[in-house]
């Protein structure tokens, strides 16, 4: 298993660099057993096929910030372009994080949060310079539901690679999650 999670991230890296698959994203999968296909489909969305079991987002780094919701009208408050300590209507805006613990293992689908997935809220290394974190239920103020509930969710993904505090373009994924 170790070896495929290398080989995984070393060929990932590879299509990156070279712009084959995630060109102008960051450097994120997603895995249940297998890292699945991820495609792009309208308006910057990309879309990925999910079963209702647990699964990981695996990113290069420490952090990645993530908020989720239900509806594509979460793009309109987590978008390219902005400075998250200025941006009150941002998703991302600081003040907006929510507390999470070491074995965290849930999204909040709350409109108006996001999350910091790092070690100190349910993320783990992997020891080849990525970090992952599993996904097994989505949560709506406190409400706790498996991923089973839904048909689809949605994910804004932003890998702060240069550490400005800043959403810059390349650093932002939309994701469309339909689970099957």
């Amino acid at each position: 298993m170790k070896i495929y999670r290398k080989l995984t991230a070393l060929l990932f890296l590879m299509f990156s660099t070279y712009g084959v698959t995630f060109s102008q994203t960051p450097a994120v999968s997603f895995v249940q057993s297998e890292t699945l296909p991820i495609e792009k489909g309208k308006s910057n969305v990309y879309e990925i096929d999910l079963s209702s079991e647990a699964f990981d987002i695996v990113f290069t780094g420490k952090e990645l910030h993530v908020c989720a919701g239900t509806s594509e009208e979460l793009f309109k408050f987590a978008k390219p372009d902005t400075d998250i300590n200025a941006d009150f209507n941002s998703y991302f805006f600081i003040y907006k994080y929510l507390a999470g613990s070491t074995d965290t293992d849930h999204l909040s689908i709350a409109e108006n949060t996001s999350s910091a997935l790092n070690e100190t809220h349910g993320a783990k290394p992997t020891g080849d310079g990525s970090t992952k974190f599993t996904v097994r239920s989505l949560v709506n103020d406190g409400d706790v539901k498996p991923l089973s509930a839904y048909k689809e969710f949605f994910m804004a993904l932003w890998l702060d690679s240069n550490k400005d505090q800043y959403i810059d373009r390349e650093e932002l994924l939309w994701v469309r999650a339909k689970i099957r």
